[in-house]
């Protein structure tokens, strides 16, 4: 191991986003990886910040031994971040590296690594007592469908009509202005929608004659209506109304996902065509960080589309699925910087079901069972319940929507899973009765029943519940605007969930 990459003796660690931190009892810190496993500098202060956290939340993990074990191991491969310079007198060693640095996981050649194994079904999980979801969104109309953004939240009426909630710092409520709100708006503009598709301080729509729609933040050309103009440093690119993207006029779903920059959309003729930010190849074969029109992807013509936090999947006609993007969601091995075009995922079987998370991609097959790649968490489903088919993945959260309730387990961040604010690994039951969609985002899920009602949980720092007020929680307040979700220690210090970076296995 060289001196750059060592941590010493490891004492305790905490996990972020894409990156973890790794305490030695050392006076400096020795490196970063951000979000998109890009390096980070001393001047970032915003990241910093987060690995200051990290360190102080990590000085009190001894019982994080374990975890810091597996990151050593991952540094012997030689994937480490770059020197950041001194602590500011924090008295620690942080050493950082991405998820996606643990070349270590998984097999090294890519047949072996994507492959699962025909395995027997996994184990069913205990359901816990269910709790109530709560108040339902106040002044909603009966809507069919909701959709996330990691602060925001919007739902589609059966006329079609679109009304959002939530942060609006961006105008992604698309009602004109850029006031939070804590009650729905209907979004100003918008010919009827078909369906939605939420990223981080934007939203997108599909009309009924295939046009799309977007309005909100447009600094990583989120928008598609053509590169943003203007010199004014203080003018934030954007619409706080809906403007079309161009070059679609056919689509017939589109997918984003709560922490990403970029959207996709699935045609007609069952072409795929991405635009929004691109830094990490996650709208295809693009030049530049960002890319302002729709783009097309080369991949075999598809039937469905899921995005991730850097990542895309298309599921072709024949049922064989294709990634591009980011690799640390697709082929872990393959480096945290490294971006992948297009390539066929070796899944045993044709899924029923794909949903995208952050960094990582899930497949449901006809038996129940899940595959899952790139990021693997604790709480990934192997198998679903009897009665349950859908299932969404949240920051640090999976939610499952059954025959009468919603299953959920993850970390109790704001109580996103068992309504608590432990912040630790754990199973949730919410007694939604029948539900006609689920989504997660951020730190809150929505459930929308049978009767058109929405009810949400967890986090409701801007009002993204929906119920006519905010609740700053006075653990965070600092961070009441987040960026894109940094993974957040335990109050001792513990981080309960292992992280591991796999090929699809099927549970």
């Amino acid at each position: 191991m060289d001196a750059e990459h060592s941590t010493g003796d490891v004492e305790g660690a905490a996990a972020g986003t894409g990156h973890t931190a790794v305490v030695s009892g050392r006076g400096a810190v020795r490196g970063a990886l951000g979000e998109g496993g890009e390096a980070l500098g001393e001047g970032e202060e915003g990241d910093r910040e987060a690995l200051v956290a990290a360190a102080s939340a990590a000085a009190a993990a001894s019982s994080a031994l374990q975890a810091g074990q597996r990151l050593a191991e991952a540094a012997q491969s030689g994937h480490g971040g770059r020197g950041l310079g001194a602590s500011g007198g924090l008295g620690l060693a942080v050493a950082i590296w991405g998820l996606a640095a643990f070349s270590g996981c998984g097999a090294s050649s890519p047949g072996a690594e994507h492959r699962p194994p025909s395995a027997e079904q996994g184990n069913r999980r205990a359901v816990p007592e269910c709790r109530s979801p709560g108040r339902a969104v106040v002044e909603l109309p009966p809507v069919v469908d909701v959709e996330l953004g990691f602060s925001h939240a919007c739902a589609r009426a059966d006329d079609g009509g679109v009304w959002c909630w939530g942060q609006n710092r961006d105008g992604e409520l698309g009602d004109g202005t850029r006031d939070d709100r804590l009650r729905p708006v209907r979004v100003r503009g918008l010919p009827p929608s078909a369906g939605l598709a939420l990223g981080v301080g934007h939203s997108c729509s599909v009309s009924r004659a295939g046009e799309v729609h977007c309005w909100g933040a447009d600094h990583a050309e989120q928008l598609g209506d053509g590169p943003h103009t203007g010199d004014d440093p203080d003018m934030v690119p954007g619409s706080a109304v809906p403007v079309s993207v161009l070059g679609i006029d056919s689509a017939r779903s589109i997918a984003s996902y709560g922490d990403a920059f970029h959207t996709c959309a699935l045609h007609g003729d069952g072409l795929v065509s991405c635009w929004g930010g691109a830094w990490r190849g996650q709208v295809g074969p693009a030049e530049g960080r960002e890319v302002a029109t729709a783009l097309a992807v080369p991949v075999a013509v598809a039937s469905d589309i899921v995005v991730g936090q850097f990542h895309s999947c298309a599921v072709g006609r024949d049922g064989a699925v294709s990634c591009w993007g980011a690799a640390p969601a697709i082929r872990p091995s393959e480096g945290v910087n490294a971006r992948l075009p297009p390539e066929v995922v070796p899944l045993e079987g044709v899924p029923e079901h794909l949903v995208a998370g952050g960094s990582g991609t899930c497949a449901r097959f006809a038996d129940g069972s899940v595959a899952c790649w790139g990021r693997r968490t604790e709480w990934l489903p192997d198998q679903l319940n009897d009665g349950c088919d859908q299932f969404v993945l949240g920051a640090d959260v999976t939610c499952a929507r059954c025959a009468e309730h919603v299953e959920c387990e993850g970390l109790d961040t704001y109580g996103v899973v068992d309504g608590g604010l432990s912040r630790q690994l754990t199973r949730g039951c919410l007694d939604t009765g029948p539900t006609l969609d689920i989504a997660c985002a951020g730190y809150f899920c929505c459930a929308v029943t049978t009767e058109g009602s929405v009810h949400c949980w967890g986090d409701n720092r801007d009002g993204q519940l929906g119920l006519g007020y905010a609740s700053p929680d006075a653990y965070d307040e600092a961070s009441r605007r987040p960026r894109p979700p940094q993974w957040t220690p335990t109050r001792n210090g513990e981080h309960p969930a292992a992280l591991a970076c796999t090929g699809p296995q099927r549970g």
